[in-house]
């Protein structure tokens, strides 16, 4: 973690590329003042309590109302930090988590300045496996907001990610439509529309179902996500895979509609949003041509005019 301290060599950068500032802040920042509420936990962390603190973060999580997938994502989170912590800190710090309007709020402090006793990041003993800016950089992926702030006393990390609304969770459905009239130069086009969970469950039968279409029919998929109630980096990841399995078939094309969904700004943080052709909505179709190999959304020609209206063929599986 980072101290407004002159730099010790145990403490790394926040991220690559970035310096250690006294505040940073990532996504829509959130309150560093605390909530006046108690927090529902409430922990003192070090080297032999990490896994307690996983299991009381997740726990909680889930308790407030996140899905597995998203609790596991703040988990990740909270660990990350507090592994930090230990070892470019203190060797301690305090993990708390509030339950607030529509949102969780996770908060990791360390304890100040780095023990004499911690192993510098080359130590052959120390096993955690570290690779400098990947915390913040996995973090800034998965969390909703993230502020960052360093003073006298230490580091102090708050993280935030949205709550569902209560209730049952949306089943995961995938339906097909065929747009009749293709692309200008041809090539049909298929909107595969996701709606319910985004999660790792949803994310495999997604990659298998979308993979398959493409194989099969050889047309320009469209991956409408708009409908999309709740995602986890799950999600992330299958956009990723599927993303790559179009880059090693020169034939497959790929569009992604996202609406205003914040899953874009996670894609911009894990370095997708570069590699995926993006769109806001399905309107947005007729601005795009035929797309020849490693065109985006801002290189594409402009298509003659917008779709026919496309028919819907049921479910995907």
């Amino acid at each position: 973690m980072t101290h407004d301290a002159p730099h010790d060599p145990r403490r790394p950068d926040l991220g690559s590329g970035e310096k250690s500032e006294p505040s940073s802040t990532v996504g829509a920042a959130p309150e560093q003042a605390e909530p006046p509420e108690p927090p529902i936990l409430d922990q003192v962390f070090d080297g032999d309590s990490l896994y307690a603190l996983r299991s009381a973060v997740e726990a909680h999580a889930v308790a407030a109302g996140m899905p597995q997938g998203r609790a596991e994502d703040a988990v990740i989170c909270v660990h990350e930090l507090a592994t930090n912590a230990i070892r470019h800190g203190a060797g301690t710090g305090r993990a708390r988590v509030w339950r607030l309007s529509g949102r969780l709020r996770c908060q990791v402090d360390d304890d100040g300045a780095p023990s004499a006793a911690s192993p510098p990041p080359d130590d052959p003993t120390d096993r955690w496996p570290y690779q400098r800016g990947h915390g913040l950089w996995l973090i800034r992926c998965a969390a909703d907001a993230v502020s960052l702030r360093s003073d006298r006393t230490g580091t102090h990390v708050v993280l935030t990610f949205a709550l569902p609304e209560p209730g049952p969770r949306p089943p995961f459905r995938l339906t097909t439509r065929a747009v009749r009239d293709g692309t200008p130069a041809g090539r049909p086009r298929l909107i595969l529309t996701a709606t319910g969970d985004f999660d790792r469950k949803a994310g495999a039968e997604l990659l298998g179902t979308a993979t398959d279409l493409m194989a099969d029919s050889r047309a320009e998929l469209i991956l409408d996500l708009r409908a999309v109630a709740y995602w986890d980096t799950a999600g992330i990841a299958t956009l990723s895979g599927l993303q790559h399995r179009v880059e090693q078939d020169p034939a497959a094309r790929l569009i992604v509609v996202l609406g205003e969904s914040s899953l874009r700004e996670r894609l911009r943080y894990a370095g997708l949003a570069d590699r995926l052709v993006l769109v806001a909505d399905l309107a947005d179709l007729a601005d795009l041509g035929d797309l020849g190999d490693g065109a985006d959304q801002d290189g594409a020609d402009l298509a003659d005019g917008p779709a026919e209206p496309a028919e819907d063929t049921g479910p995907a599986r």
